[in-house]
């Protein structure tokens, strides 16, 4: 079960770094999971799903995804609504910048199944809610990129 977890991963790695770097680095023509689970059928191709950057348009889908799977432990309204107010700034400033991508998968009917954001960071340093611009990480050390909030529907998942 694990390796199947590992592959996933290096999957999505694979597919966002060539989505943001593709002059050095070429995505796989064709992305096809066809591994059968007890519980579920085949898993979608890549025909079934769209890869894409995420938009200005992306940005209510993805705070809803990140604030069901980060906000499990808020119960109460004035939390829940500063959580939302947190995700919702802090995309829109990722979705604005430069140095950050948003990687989104879609299905057939251009519901988002999943993101993840990728984007250079200092070594050993990780983007909080408001990210530093690129200028300001760079006086921490050498960027490298790194990859953050892979998230999928629950439903989505395996």
């Amino acid at each position: 079960m694990r390796r199947r977890r590992v592959a996933y991963v290096c999957l999505a790695a694979q597919t966002a770094l060539a989505l943001v770097a593709p002059p050095l680095l070429t995505a796989p023509r064709s992305v096809s999971c066809n591994i059968v689970t007890p519980l579920r059928g085949p898993a979608a191709t890549a025909d079934e799903l769209e890869y894409g950057r995420g938009t200005m348009a992306d940005l209510s889908s993805i705070v809803t995804l990140a604030q069901a799977e980060f906000g499990k432990d808020y119960t109460d309204p004035v939390s829940k609504f500063g959580l939302l107010t947190l995700l919702t700034v802090g995309f829109w400033i990722r979705l604005c910048r430069d140095d950050h991508s948003i990687l989104t998968c879609k299905d057939a009917s251009n519901d988002l199944i999943g993101y993840v954001e990728v984007s250079p960071q200092p070594a050993g340093e990780v983007s909080g809610p408001f990210p530093l611009p690129k200028w300001a990480k760079g006086l921490m050390g050498p960027l490298t990129p790194y990859l953050a909030n892979l998230l999928v529907r629950p439903d989505a998942r395996r």
